[in-house]
């Protein structure tokens, strides 16, 4: 085999075993131990909650269409750069119901980067309510509010790894993918809206997804 199956293989691998073992007691345990020594971080460093605007679905697939955009015009591959997105976000959706782990204790922003936050994300909570009107209020029943569980993989992680992945194809600076991945993953523990485990996932479905559809 040549070196590409190997590295989706590896990557696949990667995924899976981390999504089985994100339920565990153990796995709970060091979430538990790296959330409480980051938090203080978050606590202080109000900053850090710029990750949850960085890594939300608008700006994240303004910046994919913009790649795919300029892939289009230089007669590169383009479609895999939306789809792999778009696939990454249905496992991430769908492996959250399925694993639904706790959610961590929150740091709460400050009013300011709080409405930066939700100017800049699609929240649950919204999607609950435009499901209702377009559906019904009963269908929140069987709605998307089962899918929305959980905190495994990570979807900041995810998107904001997706990113980086697809800007930097092409160029041998790959390490500086493997560096945003960390300070990202830093920012989204510190701040308390992901365990760490919930990183590891959001990262290495990233490079899953991106190793698997993007030329």
């Amino acid at each position: 085999m040549n070196k590409m199956v190997w590295l989706r293989l590896i990557w696949l691998a990667i995924f899976v075993v981390s999504m089985l073992a994100a339920p565990l007691s153990v796995t709970h345990h060091v979430n538990a131990v790296v959330s409480a020594a980051l938090r203080p971080y978050g606590v202080h460093w109000p900053p850090l909650q710029l990750i949850w605007v960085l890594g939300g679905v608008p700006l994240t697939f303004l910046l994919l269409l913009l790649m795919a955009w300029f892939r289009a015009r230089r007669k590169k591959p383009w479609s895999g750069v939306v789809v792999g997105y778009i696939v990454g976000t249905i496992v991430e959706v769908l492996v959250k119901h399925w694993i639904a782990t706790p959610i961590p204790p929150n740091v709460m922003p400050p009013p300011v980067y709080q409405s930066l936050i939700t100017a800049t994300n699609i929240e649950p909570q919204q999607v609950m309510h435009w499901f209702a009107v377009v559906m019904g209020p009963s269908s929140l029943a069987t709605g998307p509010s089962h899918l929305l569980n959980g905190t495994f993989p990570s979807g900041h992680l995810f998107r904001l790894s997706y990113v980086m992945i697809v800007a930097v194809r092409g160029i041998k600076q790959k390490w500086l993918v493997a560096a945003g991945g960390l300070i990202a993953a830093f920012a989204v523990v510190a701040t308390g809206g992901h365990w760490v485990w919930d990183a590891v996932g959001g990262y290495a479905l990233a490079q899953l997804t991106a190793i698997w559809l993007v030329p």
